[in-house]
């Protein structure tokens, strides 16, 4: 059995030692590592969180200073290095999160007893940082809580424009469906464009420094060709903060990728507009409210959803995600559905 150092008659009152963390005294320490319900090969941490194991400078002072800048209410030291924080309140429920991707996997982990006490005489590794103290022992926390009367935190429901407030407030020229945050510092604004009424380009982009002049803040653009309604959209990893959208409303819009390439500045109209080729590139399948994902390597998934009404079985090439090399963007490239 695993368990905590310490006992209520050997609290710490060496505040020239801990300076402004002597409002944290040692108190009734816990056992650590204990096994799940769940699993008894998967053990829990009485604190969850490991923030450091330093070699040189783990001290009670140390770990105390960070869990208290970090608003814990607790602190554990073990192994005269290592340094944990936590709430009070861990040492009576405790859970992890599994790793495991696996659903049929467990994936929540629950302690399967209340930690126990043990007295201080366990705890006997020297701290590495201040060797005159205690800090802890192989699986054995030396344990530090906060008895301050004024609290860590305050907890309280805003008001007024504490609650926030509405800045750079102009008329809008669109109902939009897709809105990006651009690198240029403006906004790109997308709307049903191309199977309703025409009302506009479909495009527009908002220069926020000139939110005061409504006729020089909105600037319309051009270069869609289809609808971007139900379309994805994304912002694109790259020093110049692409930006594209694929799939769309019906017909040819299913199949539409569209990209632009912010420009311009702060009360400088940019030149680029969107620009739509279908004849170099465009999705293979038609999508309608599909998703799009950046990878991890800069290249962008397309996946679902496929515009077909009939109850049919998808055909092979339906049953495909698409994706869009970070390098390139010149074509796609087909992965069948995962099974």
């Amino acid at each position: 059995m695993i368990l905590v150092c310490g006992t209520s008659s050997t609290k710490l009152a060496l505040c020239h030692e801990f300076g402004s963390h002597c409002l944290f005294t040692q108190a009734n320490p816990f056992r650590d590592n204990i096994a799940s319900k769940e699993d008894a090969g998967e053990t829990l941490n009485t604190f969850p969180y490991m923030v450091w194991q330093n070699e040189t400078l783990n001290s009670p002072a140390a770990c105390i200073a960070q869990c208290q800048l970090y608003g814990y209410n607790a602190a554990g030291l073990e192994y005269g290095t290592q340094c944990f924080c936590g709430d009070v309140q861990n040492i009576y429920v405790a859970s992890a999160p599994s790793t495991s991707t696996n659903p049929n996997d467990i994936q929540q982990y629950t302690r399967s007893a209340i930690p126990q006490v043990v007295a201080d005489s366990n705890c006997n590794v020297a701290c590495a940082g201040l060797p005159q103290f205690y800090c802890g022992a192989g699986n054995l926390l030396s344990y530090y809580t906060f008895n301050g009367t004024t609290p860590l935190y305050n907890w309280a429901t805003p008001a007024g424009n504490a609650a926030g407030t509405y800045s750079l407030l102009i008329g809008g020229v669109v109902v939009p469906l897709i809105v990006s945050q651009g690198v240029n510092g403006k906004v790109s604004f997308l709307e049903k464009h191309g199977t309703g009424e025409p009302n506009g380009t479909g495009a527009y982009e908002l220069d926020l420094s000139l939110v005061g002049n409504y006729k020089l803040a909105w600037r319309e653009m051009t270069g869609l060709q289809s609808d971007v309604f139900c379309a994805a959209g994304l912002t694109l990893p790259d020093k110049a903060g692409r930006q594209l959208t694929a799939g769309g409303w019906a017909g040819q819009s299913n199949y539409g990728v569209r990209l632009y390439l912010p420009d311009g500045s702060a009360g400088i109209n940019g030149t680029n507009e969107w620009v739509e080729d279908p004849e170099n590139l465009q999705l293979q399948v038609p999508r309608w409210y599909p998703s799009g994902l950046i990878m991890a390597n800069g290249s962008v998934l397309i996946v679902g959803k496929f515009k077909i009404l009939s109850k049919r079985p998808l055909s092979n090439v339906e049953q495909v995600v698409e994706m869009f090399h970070r390098a390139t963007f010149n074509g796609t490239r087909n992965i069948p559905l995962l099974a």
